[in-house]
């Protein structure tokens, strides 16, 4: 069950961030288009965040002058 849950929330996140058309989305607005499910965004959201980039299908954008977390669809 909790699988299940876990790979809907990343369907989800993929969804809002694909909507987003390669623009990087801060992980607090992943979070709050994603809806309660992927709240609160420095927990849920930004675990699952990290593991899909670590399998390639985001990829997190820095900014030098901001520590934010910055996220899109992997190219």
């Amino acid at each position: 069950m909790a699988a299940a849950a876990t790979l809907a929330r990343d369907d989800q996140l993929l969804a809002v961030l694909r909507d987003a058309q390669g623009f990087p989305l801060s992980t607090r607005q992943v979070a709050e288009a994603a809806g309660p499910a992927a709240w609160p965004p420095d927990g849920t959201t930004g675990q699952r965040l990290r593991v899909l980039a670590k399998a390639g299908r985001v990829e997190r954008v820095t900014v030098a002058s901001n520590r934010q977390a910055y996220w899109r669809v992997a190219p």
